[in-house]
């Protein structure tokens, strides 16, 4: 090969990785930092914390995997966790066994309760009641998974958060003086347009399932959610993901 062959055939190379470079999505760009500073790492607090919000789900809770929770709950210096995935009736008594048991003062358990029968005519009193059984059976609080409000489902269509056959659950927490930690919708960008002006675009290209659109919408949930704190003053709420408001702390102080 000639010399002026091999100058236009690296200049080609160049040119063609160049071209490669700026034809690169951005979910695949991940720039490395050239940044050069002190590094300080944290690895532990300076105070005993509470992690209020973690989920341990039943099935992984062998005794070796309690036992490495707790260690790594040690090195981070938390003190207490609380695992809201305790379920309800035998699956609570299960959960609250194999961590809380063994482990009295590390772990903080909420019940979880369940919609089957949603429609039937004692369903309100009956899941009030079994909520009363999971307390005095170990569990702190209740626990609303983000399934209410989009895809429990009665005959008749969604079941609102707002739905009057709850009023009985919600009232008898607040009887009890245990807390709900309640957690409604998805971050309301999952509604807008998928497009460039969407600052969830990364995260909805990569995954689409989340995007949403229809009914109920954003603020619908909202007015929904709100409507139970309004009605049940005398029940203690823990507003998961500050109501996804916490990009507008004056709409979520209103």
């Amino acid at each position: 090969m000639t010399t002026s062959r091999l100058i236009s055939s690296l200049v080609i190379m160049a040119l063609g990785s160049i071209a490669s470079a700026q034809e690169m999505g951005f979910e695949e760009y991940d720039p490395q930092s050239t940044l050069v500073v002190p590094e300080n790492p944290v690895t532990s607090a300076k105070f005993p914390f509470v992690d209020a919000h973690n989920h341990q789900w039943r099935q992984r809770m062998t005794p070796e995997n309690v036992d490495q929770v707790v260690k790594d709950m040690d090195a981070l210096n938390m003190a207490v966790m609380v695992n809201l995935s305790g379920g309800s009736g035998d699956e609570l008594k299960e959960v609250i066994a194999k961590s809380k048991a063994r482990y009295p003062d590390r772990f903080a358990i909420f019940a979880n309760p369940s919609y089957e029968g949603i429609d039937d005519p004692g369903y309100p009193e009956r899941t009030a009641a079994q909520f009363e059984v999971d307390v005095k059976a170990g569990a702190q609080g209740l626990k609303i998974f983000k399934n209410l409000g989009m895809y429990v489902f009665d005959p008749l269509g969604r079941v609102r958060v707002d739905d009057p056959r709850l009023d009985p659950l919600w009232a008898k927490a607040g009887e009890l003086g245990v807390p709900v930690l309640i957690h409604v919708g998805d971050p309301a960008q999952f509604w807008l347009p998928h497009d460039k002006f969407n600052e969830r675009w990364l995260e909805l290209k990569e995954r689409p399932r989340r995007t949403r659109d229809g009914d109920p919408s954003f603020d619908q949930l909202i007015k929904e959610q709100v409507n139970v704190y309004r009605k049940h003053p005398n029940t203690t709420f823990i507003i998961a993901h500050f109501m996804w408001m916490a990009n507008d702390l004056d709409r979520l102080a209103g």
